[in-house]
């Protein structure tokens, strides 16, 4: 049930790509709640991403890009983690996530990155994910 219901919603496409079984995420227990509250509310969509605001207005997907870079594409959470070119951004990938992920990104490091074990690179994808929500909140 549960699983029918995240692949009929059009919210729950990068879910999909995290969740594979219903059971509680490790990253529940290991993460201190100062990063575990950033990593929900990406994983979740739970922040102001053009590809989010765009839905609660009934934009069109493809109408929804970012604002911050010149790429003009979809402004979503994959678009900020691997894409986005805007300085800031840019600047805090390089010092956050390994290379590996972000050169040649694709669904299958996108899943890696987010099912990661590693304590530490969790914490590192959470001060990243916390910059892109300060940067697109505040894209002055």
């Amino acid at each position: 049930m549960w699983y029918s219901d995240m692949f009929n919603s059009s919210k729950g496409i990068n879910y999909r790509i995290f969740k594979t079984s219903f059971s509680l995420e490790s990253y529940l227990l290991n993460l201190p709640f100062k990063y575990l509250k950033y990593f929900c509310r990406f994983r979740t969509c739970n922040i102001k991403l053009p590809v989010e605001v765009g839905r609660w207005y009934n934009i069109p997907r493809e109408n929804r890009v970012c604002k911050i870079c010149s790429k003009n594409e979809i402004g979503d959470e994959f678009h900020y983690l691997f894409i986005c070119n805007d300085p800031i951004i840019s600047q805090s990938r390089m010092s956050y996530i390994p290379l590996y992920f972000y050169r040649n990104p694709n669904v299958y490091k996108f899943e890696q990155l987010f099912n990661t074990k590693n304590k530490m690179k969790w914490i590192k994808l959470c001060r990243f994910i916390k910059n892109i929500i300060e940067r697109v909140s505040s894209p002055g």
